[in-house]
């Protein structure tokens, strides 16, 4: 599992992060709470891991992130094999929650979540911390990889 490094706050409970009560500014993972931490910025209140007080964003004059239409695609394309029984599970896992059939992209086949927008925020949160858990993510697109896999995902910005 890799976490986005600028989230909002919504993006931070869904990846497993958990906003400590001695300081509001700080959150620690929940799954890896000796290594993974984050720190609210001052100028737009996203967590990031830099802990000057500025998310990269506002450090750099530029504008603050904003959730986009590749935080809710999940590809699919883990690897070669026709008959990878990783992703027929996964498949037929987001099909049981109602997730339509699987789009295609530039990148590769993908199903689309942004239904998951209409459910509650604790639905929300318990959907990508499932996917997180065989998923690696970066720019918000999550990507299926096999367990022990080494694999980085490379999705556009946008």
């Amino acid at each position: 599992m890799s976490y986005l490094k600028t989230m909002t706050t919504a993006q931070l409970k869904q990846n497993g992060f958990i906003i400590t009560a001695e300081n509001p500014d700080i959150a620690i993972s929940s799954l890896y709470p000796n290594l993974s931490f984050r720190y609210r910025c001052d100028n737009c209140g996203n967590w990031s891991s830099a802990f000057n007080d500025q998310c990269p964003q506002c450090f750099r004059g530029n504008e603050p992130l904003k959730v986009t239409k590749q935080y809710y695609k999940f590809y699919v394309g883990c690897c070669a094999d026709t008959g990878c029984l990783l992703r027929e599970e996964a498949i037929r896992y987001l099909r049981s929650l109602g997730f339509p059939n699987e789009c295609r992209d530039g990148y590769g086949p993908y199903i689309d979540l942004s239904q998951a927008i209409q459910r509650s925020e604790y639905e929300q949160t318990d959907l990508f911390l499932e996917l997180n858990c065989i998923s690696v993510s970066k720019y918000g697109a999550r990507k299926l990889v096999h367990p022990g896999s080494n694999s980085k995902s490379r999705f556009p910005r946008r």
